[in-house]
């Protein structure tokens, strides 16, 4: 698949997509589960209102990556209406 390698800078391609594209995403902290020794963040990941996706990671970096990763996934994978745009600067930024 040619987005494969796409996954390694979710993060930087939100911040592209939300800065250079005007596409508004929105990511942040909504739990902190397990001890506290051990703990299990849990991000959302939201763009406009027909995307939410969560991500849950051992450290915050990693909840980040999981959250960014399902919104992208999500939004190539359901390509329809009005985000065909959306889908189309993806597969163009690789």
């Amino acid at each position: 698949m040619r987005l494969d390698y796409l996954w390694k800078f979710k993060i930087t391609l939100i911040n592209y997509l939300n800065n250079n594209e005007k596409i508004s995403f929105l990511i942040k902290l909504t739990t902190l589960e397990g001890k506290i020794h051990q703990p299990t963040f849990i991000y959302k990941c939201i763009l406009g209102s027909e995307f939410v996706e969560y991500g849950k990671g051992s450290n915050k970096k990693k909840a980040k990556h999981a959250a960014a990763y399902a919104i992208l996934n999500r939004i190539i994978e359901n390509n329809r209406g009005i985000n065909d745009s959306l889908v189309q600067t993806l597969q163009n930024l690789v």
